[in-house]
């Protein structure tokens, strides 16, 4: 089977696998868990919490039963953290755990699926425990991250799907692993039949368990292109999803505000409450994502110079799009 058509194969049967299940587990999806509307919500009715819980045991279904080793290099270690990370979500969706228990939690999850990665625990020296440990604190915090931007219907979807799409495309031609591809197409797949549930109004939330198992899977995707395509070009794809998180953490922090308490001041949730539609918000944050991969494909195997002026380019592009969330006028 061509490079192409494993790609397209794996997305297309993760997507009617997502489907299928969705279907299935609808009627009583609110015994796995509901989103109460509280302060920080922007709908009104008691929504189940279930994308998570189905877009894994998709991954998982489609994985375990074929024969193809390229999920990294193997399946084990990253489907058990997968497990693990989205249970801890589910049972904060369901009993609000304290934030430390969650941190330490999710943390202790990626260091033990990073160190898989590399070996047994002799092989890693000290320089290896060094990488680990930023690595581990850089996934860690694109798991927040994406956690605090799951706030508005649709939001995920065209966040990481034109990531998750430009990733197919490069390795369909040629320019990434075939790994690489499969890997992307098997997180697009359940994505997609997410967004049929998860379009506004939304009637299926991903939940914490979601948010943070597709973050964490973005991260590691990321982590491991950063080592073929280079940094800058893996930097910018998700440029957004780090900068209203991060600039708004920032504001919250220099304000003395309690920064780890739920709040509404992301750009996102400023649009929103300032009159701009959903659709629209959606629309320029899915340009913007379309726009900063092809300036991350055009930074592919450019020198640090160019590099850095195309990272220039996308940061402008940014912070176009939250100046115009940031907007008092209509959309």
């Amino acid at each position: 089977m061509s490079n192409l058509l494993l790609i397209l194969f794996t997305g297309a049967i993760t997507f009617f696998v997502a489907v299928l299940l969705f279907n299935l587990i609808r009627p009583f999806a609110h015994l796995i868990a509901v989103s109460v509307p509280n302060k920080r919500s922007v709908h009104l009715g008691l929504i189940p919490q279930v994308g998570g819980v189905i877009i894994l045991s998709s991954i998982a279904v489609v994985v375990l039963l074929s024969d193809y080793q390229g999920f990294t290099p193997g399946r084990g270690p990253i489907l058990l953290t997968c497990v693990i990370l989205t249970t801890i979500g589910w049972l904060d969706d369901r009993f609000q755990l304290p934030v430390l228990v969650r941190l330490v939690g999710y943390a202790a999850s990626i260091g033990g699926y990073l160190c898989s990665e590399i070996g047994t625990w002799t092989d890693i020296s000290f320089v290896d425990w060094f990488e680990l440990s930023i690595v581990s604190l850089i996934i860690l915090t694109f798991i927040n991250f994406t956690n605090f931007m799951d706030g508005m219907d649709g939001i995920i979807v065209f966040e990481f799907g034109p990531l998750l799409i430009f990733i197919c495309a490069l390795s369909a031609l040629g320019r990434m692993s075939e790994e690489s591809g499969v890997f992307a197409a098997l997180v697009l797949g359940p994505l997609s039949a997410f967004l049929i549930y998860n379009r506004p109004p939304a009637g299926i939330f991903l939940g914490d368990a979601g948010s943070v198992l597709l973050g964490f899977l973005v991260a590691v995707l990321l982590w491991n292109l950063s080592n073929k395509i280079g940094t800058i070009p893996s930097l910018m794809m998700p440029l957004y999803f780090i900068l209203d998180p991060g600039v708004t953490l920032i504001k919250r922090i220099y304000r003395r505000e309690r920064f780890w308490e739920a709040h509404r001041q992301h750009y996102y949730q400023r649009a929103l409450d300032a009159g701009q539609s959903n659709w629209s918000i959606l629309a320029r944050i899915g340009l913007c994502n379309l726009i900063l991969c092809l300036l991350a494909y055009a930074a592919i195997g450019v020198n640090l110079f160019i590099g850095l002026c195309l990272l220039g380019g996308a940061l402008c592009c940014v912070m176009a799009l939250l100046s115009s969330l940031a907007s008092e006028r209509n959309a």
